[in-house]
């Protein structure tokens, strides 16, 4: 797994996780920064691009559970062999 944010100069951020395992990642615990909702951008895994399929969320809400020695955490579905992106909403 590897899992980085991209802070646009006007202060978006899209989360973007890889899971380069050939194994689904059920209820992966990742800690974010910043508190509010995350909704999906793109999933490389959805079947437009010949992925799988498999099922992610649309939208995730944080957790006030410190992760990843971050404040908050999120609990993600992650594809096998795939990235998603996730847009912080606030």
């Amino acid at each position: 797994m590897i899992a980085h944010e991209r802070i646009s100069d006007d202060g978006s951020r899209i989360l973007v996780v890889s899971n380069f395992t050939p194994v689904p990642r059920d209820n992966f615990q990742l800690g974010v920064p910043n508190h509010g909702s995350y909704d999906l951008v793109l999933n490389t895994d959805d079947k437009a691009f010949w992925g799988s399929g498999y099922a992610v969320h649309s939208s995730v809400v944080t957790e006030m559970v410190p992760s990843h020695q971050q404040p908050y955490s999120l609990t993600l579905n992650l594809p096998p062999l795939a990235t998603v992106f996730y847009r912080w909403q606030g």
